[in-house]
């Protein structure tokens, strides 16, 4: 039985296109909104205080648990996104228990 821990899914950004992004943005929204997924913040390294980042802006979503995220991710219309998010942007994208 899984456990409802909230958790984050973080992508680390550096876009490439910004037409393919916003309607990889579009699309995916709503499938974050239906597995239980909130946008916490968005935002850019603009003001970076140490180190360099390579990938300047950040998005962080909070979700139910992480296996909200794993159902997110592998849902058979998020993975069909897969190409539009490769065309907008070179990303990182990560998965974090609550601490």
């Amino acid at each position: 039985m899984e456990k409802n821990m909230t958790a984050y899914f973080v992508a680390r950004l550096s876009v490439k296109d910004p037409e393919a992004m916003a309607e990889y943005s579009k699309s995916a929204a709503p499938l974050i909104a239906a597995h239980g997924g909130k946008v916490l913040f968005r935002g850019d390294a603009s003001d970076n205080l140490t180190g360099e980042m390579s990938m300047p802006n950040i998005v962080v979503f909070e979700f139910p648990s992480k296996g909200k995220i794993n159902e997110f991710f592998t849902s058979a219309e998020y993975q069909a996104l897969t190409d539009m998010r490769e065309a907008g942007a070179e990303m990182v994208l990560s998965a974090h228990d609550a601490v």
